[in-house]
């Protein structure tokens, strides 16, 4: 019997097809056209280039905030958080900034600069004095004579511009108390701040003390009130120092006066 003979057949492997062309290839180099061209459109063509920069509120630092801002800035890189902070640093005496962006080239910044609520001198060069704002900070040097309390504070050797010199909750207890004072002809001069207490002179001739705690708005209130029911006409008239440092926050403790 005779055998079969099989031809064996070598299988020739298949050639594979280039990437180019492929589909999923040209699909995604569409993808990847489009996209670069948007990119393009969007930060390189001038359409959004910042044309336009309006600030509202302080003409006068205009040309600095403009200088920050710079040129050819695109709209669409445009961080409205970093570039106020960025600002505020440069501008110590802008107490709130908002930035607003207007499709597709504007930019719209309000700017609301510190109020002064008083001087902070050196002890020993009355004359030479910078600004205080209510948040406890220092922004500008005085220039010229401001009808504004001294604050002549203790233990500050060097006065610098943006500097933190006083809590913001003391700026404003001492606030409202200068303008209840005021109703009641009443005017502050000079006020000390010592390590634990307020030492404030009146330009009525006499003098105010204070304990720097929690209770300094209580101790205000006390004074007030004593002020026009405790402390008679001729007693004000006489007054050398009205003492509230023995007052506790809820009220309890002895005035004194002299």
């Amino acid at each position: 019997m005779k055998r079969k003979k099989y031809l064996s057949h070598t299988r020739k492997s298949k050639r594979k097809e280039r990437f180019y062309k492929k589909r999923w290839f040209w699909n995604f180099a569409l993808v990847l056209l489009l996209f670069l061209s948007f990119c393009w459109l969007i930060f390189r063509t001038p359409y959004f280039k910042i044309k336009e920069v309006k600030i509202t509120g302080e003409a006068k630092l205009s040309n600095g905030v403009q200088n920050i801002i710079g040129e050819n800035l695109n709209f669409f890189l445009v961080n409205a958080s970093n570039l106020s902070q960025k600002i505020r640093q440069s501008f110590p005496k802008i107490e709130n900034i908002k930035i607003r962006k207007e499709f597709p080239n504007k930019i719209i910044i309000s700017i609301v600069e510190k109020r002064a609520v008083g001087l902070v001198c050196y002890q020993k060069r009355l004359d030479d004095c910078f600004l205080l704002a209510s948040d406890g900070s220092i922004f500008e040097k005085a220039t010229k004579e401001k009808n504004l309390p001294k604050f002549l504070i203790a233990n500050l050797e060097k006065i610098k511009i943006g500097n933190v010199v006083m809590k913001e909750e003391t700026i404003k207890n001492f606030i409202f108390l200068e303008k209840e004072l005021k109703k009641l002809r009443v005017f502050i001069e000079k006020v000390y701040v010592l390590p634990y207490e307020l030492e404030i002179k009146t330009k009525n001739g006499f003098t105010l003390f204070f304990s720097k705690n929690d209770s300094f708005k209580t101790q205000i209130e006390i004074l007030l009130n004593a002020f026009q029911t405790a402390i008679s006409k001729s007693e004000k008239e006489n007054l050398e120092y009205i003492d509230l440092r023995g007052i506790q926050k809820d009220g309890r403790g002895q005035i004194y006066f002299r």
